[in-house]
């Protein structure tokens, strides 16, 4: 078992792009407050503040910033964590003094297990459920597909994106000894180097196998494997030309 990390875009409406964008910046809040609060305590009073210190923290702090009691702990508690992780990059020096963030440069939040969040795809479209908000629509394809675990709502460059951490079992690449190819979906076998140019054959015909009048005991099925990847291509309309 592995863990993959995948990305899709994200549609949302814009009832629900101002919702985004305003947990968005009450995340950035957070984060800018726990990094002010360890840059105070150990500048004048000589204290370092942990993480466990600032996450028991927050349960007084959401008592007096009702707004954060819509968002889950969780995720608030992953920001805190980010803080954290920034701290500890920047002692081992492995990164730079944490700073604040703007509004402008905080690119989003996590969802650090299945609480308060679900992707309701097979990893080919679908939508992605947040709690307090409606259906979200998700765009994309994932290479690899399995049981996600984590989520991050991202917005880069104006645009939306679920980083969904997932655990799968990974299509294991052949060696180069190996000369044989075996399809796990239907069985087809035939010489690995056989395999690759009948795959782009079909590419650069738009056909499979079967529709060019291969032997039915040697072919293997129009939409299989490489193949179905190959005729899924070339269906795609060419980009226009400026």
């Amino acid at each position: 078992m592995a863990t993959r990390r995948v990305r899709l875009r994200l549609y949302p409406t814009k009832k629900q792009e101002e919702k985004l964008h305003y947990w968005r910046r009450l995340h950035q809040l957070l984060y800018n407050a726990c990094l002010y609060q360890r840059k105070v305590e150990y500048e004048r009073f000589g204290k370092s503040i942990s993480y466990l210190d600032q996450q028991n923290s927050l349960p007084a702090f959401k008592e007096c910033w009702h707004e954060y009691k819509e968002p889950g702990s969780h995720e608030l508690q992953a920001t805190v964590k980010r803080v954290d992780f920034a701290y500890k990059r920047f002692f081992q020096k492995l990164g730079e003094r944490p700073k604040f963030k703007s509004s402008r440069d905080y690119r989003g939040w996590t969802y650090p297990c299945k609480s308060g969040w679900k992707a309701s795809t097979n990893g080919e479209n679908g939508y992605l459920v947040l709690s307090n908000l409606e259906n979200i629509q998700m765009k994309g394809k994932a290479r690899t597909w399995g049981r996600p675990t984590t989520g991050t709502i991202l917005w880069k460059q104006g645009k939306w994106y679920a980083s969904i951490t997932v655990d799968c079992q990974p299509v294991r690449e052949k060696e180069l000894s190996e000369r044989v190819h075996q399809c796990s979906n239907c069985g087809y076998t035939c010489d690995r180097d056989v395999a690759a140019a009948q795959v782009m054959l079909s590419w650069a015909l738009g056909t499979s196998v079967d529709s060019r009048g291969a032997e039915a005991s040697t072919s293997t099925p129009a939409f299989c494997g490489g193949f179905k990847q190959a005729f899924a291509v070339r269906r795609q309309k060419p980009l226009a030309q400026p």
